[in-house]
């Protein structure tokens, strides 16, 4: 029998750096013939200011840009559009022309 201390050591979890990408991200070879600035799903949130679960729901509806550069379970997004769509985003609700509720911390009303 596996002793408790052994066990946490055979689960650790991955190594991920402090934007929340994994680390294999950083070790691969980022010019990979692209122009884009790749950014992992936890960082593309962050720029949109929206759930993980709407990113890939964003990308499965071809809405974002994204591709499975560093195997089946590690999908990119290009961070230049996500700032893009961002601000556009920020502007259409400061002038009104958009609805839905006001990012976290924004004013209500």
């Amino acid at each position: 029998m596996i002793e408790r201390a052994a066990w946490t050591g055979i689960m650790a979890k991955k190594k991920r750096t402090p934007a929340g990408q994994p680390a294999k991200l950083l070790a691969m070879d980022m010019a990979t013939e692209t122009e884009r600035e790749l950014v992992g799903t936890t960082e593309a949130a962050e720029i949109l200011g929206v759930r993980i679960g709407y990113i890939r729901k964003l990308a499965r509806e071809g809405d974002i840009w994204s591709d499975h550069r560093f195997g089946k379970r590690c999908p990119v997004y290009d961070a230049i559009e996500l700032r893009q769509l961002a601000e556009q985003k920020h502007a259409e609700r400061a002038s009104g022309t958009r609805g839905g509720r006001p990012p976290s911390g924004g004013p209500v009303g």
